[in-house]
């Protein structure tokens, strides 16, 4: 079915519109105002017993059934492809160093309208993606790729205007294939280290999706290193982590005054070492469910977050070399301990 992409239904706009579509597995609609006379009525009556129904995130009272969601089908949230908003008139630039080559990427794309795409080809030399942009207009991304670094090099992107970050990130990597893509690609590292480093326009990224339950080593390093205006930050879902993997991504976010939820309970060499370093704005600090510790594991964590005024609790037991080295270290505000 095409995506139904219109945000308030009108009378009987929807209505009857896939009766009988038995072989019909697969729908996405995304209104948020569903009130109008009739407008799905029946519109779904006879459709595949199973199937998956996308909706936008903010819906929350279609009901199941005929009128709404097939019963039995599996709901899922809608996620568009990286989007970049601009909040005001100026640039976005993204930068592809020619040591980020061939051999991890293959190409970046940009649209305004998902229609029409502009496409660069990674062919081993260093390349500046220039993008004009109004305020109110969304630049959204695609790729294909393994990884957008090397580590000592990375794809950047960076603006001269201010932006906000949200979308699905896997887009980068999976082109249109993005959707259902919960796994960074074989043999992935250094994935998406760097990306925004340096981005002092970047506001919020807290709709950014970042779904991928299982890490590769360094895929989140830096990411976000010293965004000076960033003041959210998006979800971490993984359970699964891997050596350094978001060592220092949010070092020197000086404006960001929320952490995100760290879920895993089992941790990998340096996976949080720097992770906040430097962030200034910083009251609260996130739960620390871990139990099993590796070395350098908390390492700098909260380095200089000087207005940090509680800590988390650490219910590990047995310790690993250099886990808490200097975790709280320049906390000045720090009351309890």
């Amino acid at each position: 079915a095409p995506e139904l992409t219109a945000t308030k239904l009108l009378d009987n706009c929807y209505r009857g519109m896939f009766f009988g579509c038995s072989k019909l597995n697969n729908i996405t609609m995304l209104a948020t105002d569903i009130y109008a006379s009739n407008c799905l009525n029946d519109w779904v009556n006879g459709v595949a017993p199973t199937g998956t129904f996308t909706k936008a995130p903010s819906m929350t009272s279609l009901p199941t059934g005929v009128n709404g969601i097939p019963e039995g089908w599996t709901v899922a949230d809608y996620t568009d492809y990286m989007t970049l908003s601009a909040l005001g008139d100026g640039e976005i630039t993204i930068t592809i160093p020619a040591q980020v080559n061939s051999s991890v990427a293959t190409s970046l794309s940009y649209s305004k309208d998902k229609s029409t795409w502009t496409d660069t080809i990674v062919d081993n030399t260093a390349q500046t993606i220039s993008i004009p942009v109004t305020s109110g207009e969304n630049v959204y991304l695609k790729g294909i790729a393994k990884q957008l670094s090397n580590y000592d090099y990375s794809i950047n992107i960076n603006s001269t205007v201010n932006i906000d970050a949200s979308g699905n990130i896997m887009s980068l990597l999976y082109g249109d294939d993005y959707k259902d893509k919960v796994e960074l690609p074989s043999e992935s590292k250094y994935t998406f280290r760097e990306l925004f480093k340096n981005n002092a326009h970047l506001i919020n990224t807290e709709n950014i999706v970042i779904p991928a339950t299982k890490l590769a080593s360094r895929c989140y390093s830096n990411m976000f290193y010293n965004c000076t205006s960033l003041t959210t930050a998006p979800e971490l879902p993984a359970t699964t982590l891997t050596e350094w993997c978001y060592s220092s991504m949010f070092d020197g976010c000086s404006s960001l005054t929320t952490a995100p939820e760290l879920p895993a309970t089992k941790l990998t060499q340096g996976c949080y070492s720097g992770m906040f370093s430097g962030c200034t704005s910083l009251t609260t600090a996130t739960e620390l469910p871990a139990t099993k510790l590796e070395y350098y594991c908390y390492e700098d964590m909260f380095y200089g977050c000087t207005s940090l005024t509680t800590p988390p609790s650490l219910p590990a037991m047995k310790l690993a070399i250099r886990c808490y080295d200097s975790m709280f270290r320049g906390c000045s505000s720090l009351t309890t301990a």
